[in-house]
């Protein structure tokens, strides 16, 4: 984490080269040029420039609260991911390497244009193998695909318009029970 705070001014270029649709595609444990398990990318090849911001999450333990480091990434005033770094449990410091990624952005789509914004019915169209879900371990209303492995299309949960019984941590949710017009509000990948 150190070596990310001294680098947000300083540009790197990726050993990938990028076009421009690859630049904001959804792929699986991806999007664009952050990866899952891979090192923070800098700078794309094209030498595109993001915005990086360290911020912190606050997470309440039985211990007491804790910080948990992330980096923001926007462009042009946008805000466009989220990354979430790994622990290193031997040192108990954050590392560069990706550990999860929050998409915000409408610009990511995956090869079918589902994104940030995109409909529940726009998604059940374009994957016919779509699960819809929630569970209450999180408390997150997720619709997926197995195209997409590893990666959840997060739901607002004030759009199912009945209460959730559930028995398990992995309960079924049914289309019609979302309002009509219900959107597609992040992407995660882990």
């Amino acid at each position: 984490m150190k070596q990310l705070i001294v680098a947000l001014s300083m540009m790197i270029v990726s050993h990938f080269a990028y076009s421009q649709d690859q630049e904001f595609l959804i792929q699986e444990n991806q999007a664009g040029i952050f990866k899952v398990g891979e090192d923070i990318p800098l700078v794309d090849a094209r030498g595109l420039f993001y915005k990086m911001e360290e911020k912190f999450d606050v997470i309440s333990t039985p211990d007491g609260d804790i910080e948990v480091p992330y980096v923001l990434f926007s462009s042009e005033g946008e805000n466009l991911v989220k990354i979430n770094l790994e622990l290193d449990h031997s040192v108990n410091a954050y590392t560069d390497v990706i550990k999860e990624i929050t998409v915000l952005s409408p610009k990511y789509k995956t090869v079918k244009g589902i994104g940030v914004g995109s409909s529940i019915e726009n998604f059940i169209e374009q994957y016919a193998d779509y699960k819809l879900w929630y569970t209450y371990i999180s408390d997150i209303y997720v619709i997926d695909t197995k195209t997409i492995k590893s990666t959840q299309f997060m739901l607002n949960g004030e759009d199912y318009v009945e209460e959730v019984n559930f028995d398990s941590d992995y309960t079924p949710l049914l289309e019609s029970k979302f309002k009509a017009g219900a959107t597609i509000q992040t992407i995660r990948f882990f």
